[in-house]
């Protein structure tokens, strides 16, 4: 726990203790737990917004019903610790629905303060480096996916710039995700014109609309070798990018397993207190219209994100 926090929390308390509070409601205060009252008011909170606002209907009303069904049977009627709500709700949600961009979480939690390094800074167009590596290898770091017109613009003027290229690489593992017109953009140099990218549709869509692949200014063919460096913590977008390229057979993964979150979200402030994050699209990838939702995408050469480069630098080597 960080000094301020505890400074704030000790001042709280002995605030409590002159006022006359009885140490059950400290104790309740300092542990987290929520009154009865809250308890059922969270669990209802997260009910209707699941139902009005999950991509999908049907399995919304299904998670939905599932915890009115224990708030009518008494299962709220009695105070409960924050992270074991928390837990309850996830293990309803978890049970239906694999995605980890729906999540349920306590803002108010205390954060692990043990780790003195810094956050990575992140870069202003998501591309933290674009150079040129030994036997004409393009090396392209993305620590983002951004969708506006001033990073796109910016990573199609990187690409195009590189010089002549006989392989490239995308490197991945440190990238929180973003906007589907940056994984566009990237498929439009690297796929021929028309190729099936992905699929979306949300509540009210009749049908799923189809997003495919336009030729780029710098149309890079089918023959190049195209490597992704991936890792735990390549998320969202980025996953879209690596499961597409694996998917329709125009690139090979390398390194860890993703994290498995398939699905624009939005997020919900629950009681003041907690975040519920809800996938609002549900989306299909590639030519099998296939998910990485829970599981994440599975590379094709497994190794540790750390080793990931120098394995493919020495792939490429040896392949001459």
């Amino acid at each position: 726990m960080s000094k301020p926090i505890s400074i704030v929390r000790t001042v709280l308390i002995g605030l409590l203790l002159m006022l006359g509070i009885q140490d059950a409601s400290v104790s309740a205060m300092s542990s987290g737990t929520l009154d009865a009252d809250t308890h059922r008011q969270v669990l209802v909170e997260v009910a209707d917004v699941i139902r009005d606002r999950y991509a999908d209907p049907k399995v919304g009303q299904a998670i939905a019903d599932t915890i009115m069904t224990y708030v009518k049977q008494g299962g709220a009627d009695s105070s409960i610790d924050a992270e074991a709500l928390v837990a309850h709700v996830m293990g309803v949600i978890r049970s239906m629905v694999a995605d980890r961009h729906f999540d349920f979480s306590d803002r108010s939690a205390e954060q692990d303060d043990s780790d003195p390094s810094p956050a990575r800074k992140r870069s202003k167009h998501g591309l933290r480096t674009a150079r040129m590596l030994a036997n004409q290898t393009a090396y392209f770091e993305f620590d983002g996916f951004p969708g506006d017109d001033e990073s796109l613009t910016a990573v199609a003027k990187a690409i195009e710039e590189q010089p002549a290229m006989q392989a490239v690489i995308f490197d991945v593992r440190d990238n929180n995700g973003g906007a589907g017109d940056m994984v566009v953009l990237l498929c439009n140099h690297l796929l021929e014109t028309d190729q099936l990218l992905y699929t979306f549709a949300g509540r009210s869509d009749a049908a799923a609309t189809e997003v495919r692949s336009s030729a780029g200014d710098q149309y890079f063919g089918t023959a190049m070798p195209v490597y992704i460096l991936t890792s735990e913590n390549t998320l969202s977008a980025a996953e879209a990018f690596t499961y597409i390229l694996q998917d329709l057979d125009r690139a090979t993964v390398v390194g860890e397993r993703t994290a498995g979150m398939a699905n624009p979200s939005r997020t919900f402030t629950i009681a003041g207190r907690f975040d519920l994050t809800v996938p609002f699209l549900i989306m299909r990838y590639g030519k099998s219209g296939g998910t990485f939702a829970g599981v994440g995408v599975t590379p094709d050469i497994e190794v540790s994100a750390d080793s990931a480069l120098d394995t493919v630098l020495e792939k490429l080597e040896a392949d001459g």
